[in-house]
């Protein structure tokens, strides 16, 4: 993940928890597909649309799983 360069203003801080990363981007859909392509190991922060379409991501999977 460190290894990444995803915006020149990126930064990264290491926490006990893991890493954190920030950059701006205009790319949200494809920030958004990275994140949910790294399944339960990203957590997005911010933006709130960011947050709120993993969430929503992530409510459709429940409902295929549930689903009989």
């Amino acid at each position: 993940m460190k290894d990444r360069q995803w915006a020149a203003d990126q930064k990264i801080v290491e926490t006990d928890d893991g890493i954190i990363i920030n950059f701006s981007s205009t790319q949200f859909d494809k920030v958004a597909e990275w994140v949910l392509s790294r399944g339960c190991t990203a957590k997005p922060l911010e933006p709130e649309a960011l947050v709120k379409a993993r969430r929503g991501d992530i409510e459709e999977m429940q409902k295929l799983a549930d689903a009989k």
